[in-house]
């Protein structure tokens, strides 16, 4: 037995199911705009000027925003893989101030620690634009959004390359050229991961309380220190040293009643940042937060 539909053969044709769904659509329209009219004409003068001119000022931002979508130059960013292989372990030890190992085993805990989702390493860009899961199916249309307008997802490895770098003393304009980003968004990046990622107290936790009040680990410090030495740093537990970060000049409306508390010996306005490591250079206590003064 073979049932048909009740609808005739030349109104199922893809042309005419368009055509009908557009003028359903224009019917709406035309509906919705005829509403809107006559709520206009219930408006007092001022209230129909502010809605006009709100509906114009939309119309124009909607306009700017074409053009410059327009103008968009098509980012090809470079893959973190490709750049790391063009590196000698000593390049990549100047560049970011760790070995490569020990850059691969940062990535993995910021990624366990904040999810993988968050991270977006390559490898899990790589198997999402693979993936065939329908939950997947969100996340891979808002991927290839961003590969059509900025050239895709800046993966987690080049985010914290970029900060390592920023840190040892390069330049945003640099790093923004080399990873193929804007200015601003190199600085963005290098602050998210900043506050996000490194200051977070769960990926690695520092305690000098612990450290000191372990005997242990105190005599074990004290023993290395002073071999290294030849016995000139007997009894040392741990290495200090201190970094002045210039600010502008705090004032009340910061919540600062001693502005010049801040004013550091080397003449400018400071935070004194100072951290104490152990035999293996692994910070033990920071302070961050001190007034240059101080």
């Amino acid at each position: 037995m073979t049932i048909r539909s009740s609808t005739p053969k030349h109104r199922q044709h893809p042309s005419n199911v368009r055509s009908r769904k557009k003028a359903m659509l224009k019917c709406m329209i035309s509906t919705a705009l005829y509403r809107e009219i006559l709520l206009m004409q219930e408006m007092d003068a001022d209230a129909l000027e502010q809605t006009l001119l709100s509906y114009m000022k939309k119309q124009k931002v909607s306009a700017i925003r074409k053009r410059a979508a327009g103008k968009r130059r098509h980012r090809q960013r470079k893959s973190w893989a490709a750049f790391e292989s063009n590196l000698t372990d000593r390049q990549f030890r100047r560049y970011f101030r760790m070995s490569r190992e020990c850059f691969h085993d940062l990535c993995r805990r910021i990624e366990e620690n904040v999810g993988e989702a968050q991270f977006k390493s390559e490898a899990y860009l790589r198997n999402l634009k693979q993936s065939n899961d329908i939950r997947d199916k969100k996340k891979i249309s808002i991927m290839k959004c961003h590969e059509k307008s900025t050239g895709g997802f800046i993966s987690g490895e080049v985010k914290l390359a970029l900060t390592l770098r920023i840190l040892a003393g390069g330049s945003y304009l640099d790093l923004a050229l080399l990873f193929d980003t804007s200015s601003s968004h190199a600085y963005a990046i290098f602050h998210s991961v900043i506050e996000k990622w490194i200051c977070d107290n769960k990926l690695v936790k520092i305690s000098g309380v612990d450290y000191v009040n372990d005997a242990e680990r105190l005599n074990e410090a004290a023993t290395v220190f002073a071999r290294r030495s030849n016995g000139l740093l007997a009894g040392c537990i741990g290495a200090i040293d201190g970094w002045l970060v210039k600010i502008i000049k705090p004032s009340l409306k910061d919540g600062v009643k001693y502005p010049g508390t801040f004013f550091s010996r080397k003449g400018f306005y400071a935070l004194n940042v100072v951290a104490i490591v152990d035999r293996n250079k692994k910070v033990i206590y920071r302070v961050i937060q001190s007034r240059g003064a101080e």
